[in-house]
């Protein structure tokens, strides 16, 4: 199946192509990092844009299924001489790899965003079987709220590792014993997310970024409409797209859609944590054509998960990001000053988490 070649003329929207395909964004490999079937000027949930060229031009990709790539081609740039100081009679237009056409348009640094090295793997693969992930000792059915009581009190003791992993082989334990339930697959999460902030392997980060995700697609199947698997999903699912950066552009995607779903259902989730993560997503994830980044946006969500509970360390470290990066440095300051003082005031009582944020909050305003 072959795409209509997609003109970025100034002024022109991207056109369908005969497979369906409205909105394309190619990568140097040939993937296609955004395809978008239904709406000509959405992709994401945010408008797409007329992408003009230098002196006019085409970009084509071949190989491309209704709604997402069926298999990576090499896509070209089509450039009118005119773009290459060449002349412009009829059929005098000849094709040219992305890189070459970079060269030919030195000086539009947006081109390298349009252009990008792409990441075409799945985020969301058939997960292995419950029963393979990690090493736990088997435990009874009736022995499975003392086996999450256990693993619970490992967790808090955070910050050490062995007693964290500890933790995650004791949930891994009771979710295999209670096939029905999902607090062990939850926990297990909870620990893995940690485990892999903490850890210095890089295969031993990629082996627990893959088990998490296998575990909140079990935690769905087990539970569907469950709100909270869908945010521990979430963020294994970004762990991933850092750790395995070829799942990235589907990632990006999946974490977005879980997470507004998640604010929706469950707001207060996590210390409001859905609004917060979606805050820092959007801050910190690449923008169009690449990604979803919209610092506007992530102002907008930070401003959410600080208003309904301020005084959660991590939301007003989310708000100060976004402030900052909208321009705000004042507001913050203010916005890390805070989270400082209710760090502090939370290691005083022996939050296992409030060194970090903390050491974040001062990091932060060193910097400013």
């Amino acid at each position: 199946m072959r795409a209509d070649v997609l003109e970025t003329t100034a002024g022109s929207r991207w056109q369908q192509g005969s497979a369906g395909v409205r909105t394309l964004v190619v990568g140097l490999s040939g993937c296609v990092v955004a395809a978008h079937a239904e709406d000509p000027t959405r992709w994401g949930g945010r408008p797409a844009r007329s992408l003009p060229l230098e002196g006019g031009g085409q970009v084509g990709v071949d190989e491309v299924g209704v709604g997402g790539p069926s298999r990576c081609s090499p896509p070209t740039l089509a450039l009118p001489r005119a773009a290459r100081g060449e002349g412009t009679g009829a059929g005098s237009r000849s094709r040219v790899r992305p890189e070459q056409a970079l060269q030919s348009l030195a000086g539009l640094a947006w081109v390298s965003a349009v252009l990008l090295a792409c990441a075409c793997a799945s985020a969301l693969k058939e997960p292995a079987p419950v029963g393979t992930i990690g090493a736990p000792a088997p435990v009874p059915a009736a022995s499975i709220d003392a086996t999450l009581a256990a693993a619970e009190a490992d967790l808090a003791r955070r910050p050490d590792r062995d007693a964290v992993a500890r933790a995650r082989e004791e949930f891994l334990a009771a979710s295999r014993a209670g096939e029905t339930r999902v607090e062990g697959l939850l926990g297990a999460m909870r620990a893995s997310a940690w485990l892999v902030e903490h850890e210095t392997g890089v295969g031993q980060r990629q082996a627990l970024v893959t088990e998490a995700v296998q575990l909140g697609q079990w935690c769905q199947r087990r539970a569907p409409g469950n709100a909270e698997c869908d945010y521990r999903l979430a963020l294994a699912v970004g762990q991933q797209s850092r750790e395995r950066p070829a799942t990235a552009v589907d990632g990006l995607k999946v974490m977005v859609e879980l997470l507004e779903k998640t604010a929706v259902a469950a707001p207060g989730l996590d210390g409001s944590g859905p609004d917060r993560v979606l805050a820092l997503v959007l801050l910190r994830a690449p923008g169009w054509p690449a990604g979803p980044g919209d610092p506007e946006a992530g102002l907008d969500h930070a401003r959410r998960a600080a208003g309904r509970e301020p005084e959660h360390a991590p939301n007003q470290l989310a708000l100060g990001e976004a402030l900052r990066a909208n321009g705000l440095t004042a507001e913050a300051r203010a916005a890390y000053v805070r989270a400082k003082v209710l760090a502090a005031e939370l290691f005083a009582v022996g939050d296992p988490d409030a060194a970090e944020w903390r050491a974040e909050a001062e990091k932060a305003l060193a910097s400013l």
